[in-house]
């Protein structure tokens, strides 16, 4: 049985002469290209184990692939994406490499079949630092066209993949090892594309379901979303077999346009335009002075230019500009009850810090409504007398740990006169909100709540 074993690998590895080798022994990817995602230093040199110094990384020659490391070598699990090798023809029954790196499903290194990108081998890591040989036979795709898959879509402890030497096995090898197990039907790849679907699908009928209870004939097309969201499901629960990759993401695709179009067919969100701000994540900040990088504060150097206040029209799918602000900042809108004015507040530069304005709906009568210096005016409210409600620190107080900057609700009519405190609270009052027997709801942070995070109660 020996010999019969050495015969086999003896002809399959002249079979493969002229298959292609991947060792990044010339320092660059070698044609590999990433795909999803992106990596630091994904062809790295690392000479020792991070996780024990002074042993040597069992990779082949000075290079291999990793999806962790970093060009200051401290490593990174965070990273995630796909990284594709060339497309080539398979001309060997076997194919030896190494892996290391994690056993998450989410981390693995896989062999796709070019005309379908089904994943039909994978391999993956211990948890271990050390890169153990895998063996793959994959005796009935010679001949064809494939490529290799290095996935990373894990970001915890072990999320990463890393790789090396990806060759005909020698005739010594193969003798000695036996070849990994042929990857079930559902590679790791289709297995979690599958699940994803399956979770769009739960969460999807029941949202259907409810809009067609609740708004009736002015959610018409219901029934006919339930139609196309059971041939989906019907689609879903065919067998799997050669292609189901590529149909698992036809599938997908096809949820996410079927949910796009059901839910804003929602008469709520369909019915008039809706008003949001464009802008940058904020920066990192303490969790009670909401953003305010108000200058000459602790944080004031934080606050970042460039936003614009827009509205988006679901019916036409038309967006347009009421007011733009690249040097400065725009947030919490507030439309009047008639529909044709807003209030928000605005700092047309970094050196100006918020103050409340308004505008018409068209963007046009643009004014500022509150004045004054070294505060900040946020949270704008209309009331149904036309006096504005907001959050402001202009009685200026600090938190009793550190110097972050405290607001309190102040009012004032609609022409800026009449300005008039509402709470004295020692720490942050504000996200005023009107309840329909005209009480204000708004959030009040107690410093008793400091060891619950960022928790504020709720108070009228």
């Amino acid at each position: 049985m020996a010999h019969l074993t050495l015969l086999v690998a003896l002809l399959s590895t002249a079979a493969a002469a002229d298959q292609p080798t991947f060792d990044f022994e010339t320092g660059d990817l070698q044609g590999w290209t990433v795909v999803e995602g992106g990596f630091d230093l994904l062809v790295s040199d690392m000479k020792e184990f991070r996780n024990t110094p002074g042993t040597p990384y069992n990779k082949q020659g000075t290079y291999y692939l990793a999806s962790i490391e970093t060009r200051d070598y401290r490593g990174n699990d965070r990273m995630t994406g796909v990284v594709q090798s060339p497309r080539f023809r398979l001309e060997s029954r076997y194919l030896s490499f190494l892996v290391g790196g994690g056993t998450g499903t989410g981390v693995y290194v896989a062999l796709c079949l070019a005309d379908t990108d089904d994943e039909v081998r994978a391999a993956r890591g211990d948890n271990d630092e050390t890169m153990r040989r895998h063996i793959w036979d994959a005796g009935e795709f010679v001949g064809e066209e494939v490529y290799l898959q290095l996935v990373d879509r894990e970001t915890g402890g072990w999320g990463h993949v890393t790789c090396d030497d990806f060759r005909p096995p020698t005739a010594d090898e193969l003798a000695a090892s036996t070849p990994d197990a042929a990857e079930p039907a559902d590679s790791p790849l289709n297995s979690a594309s599958r699940q994803a679907c399956e979770a769009r699908l739960r969460t999807l009928r029941p949202a259907i379901v409810e809009l067609r209870e609740t708004f009736g004939e002015r959610y018409p097309d219901g029934p006919r979303y339930l139609a196309l969201l059971d041939a989906i499901a019907r689609r879903l629960a065919a067998p799997p077999g050669r292609g189901q990759g590529r149909e698992l993401r036809e599938i997908a695709a096809d949820l996410e346009v079927l949910a796009r179009e059901a839910l804003t067919a929602n008469p709520l969100v369909r019915g008039q335009p809706i008003l949001y701000v464009a802008r940058e994540q904020y920066q990192r900040d303490h969790h009670n002075t909401e953003t305010l990088f108000q200058n000459g504060t602790l944080h004031g150097n934080g606050f970042r230019p460039g936003t614009a206040l827009r509205v988006v029209d679901l019916r036409t799918g038309e967006a347009r500009t009421i007011l733009d602000a690249p040097e400065g900042g725009l947030r919490d809108p507030d439309v009047h009850f008639g529909g044709q004015r807003i209030v928000f507040s605005h700092r047309p530069t970094k050196a100006d810090d918020y103050r409340i304005w308004e505008v018409s709906a068209d963007g046009t009568g643009l004014r500022q409504v509150t004045q004054g210096t070294a505060c900040s005016d946020i949270d704008p409210l209309y009331l149904p007398n036309e006096q504005i409600v907001f959050g402001s620190t202009r009685d200026a107080k600090v938190c009793a740990c550190n110097v972050h900057i405290q607001a309190n609700l102040f009012r004032v009519n609609a022409d800026g006169s009449g300005l008039r405190q509402l709470g004295f609270n020692t720490l942050f009052d504000s996200h005023p909100s009107l309840l329909p027997d005209g009480r204000v709801l708004y959030s009040r942070w107690e410093y008793v709540d400091k060891h619950f995070g960022p928790a504020q109660g709720l108070w009228t």
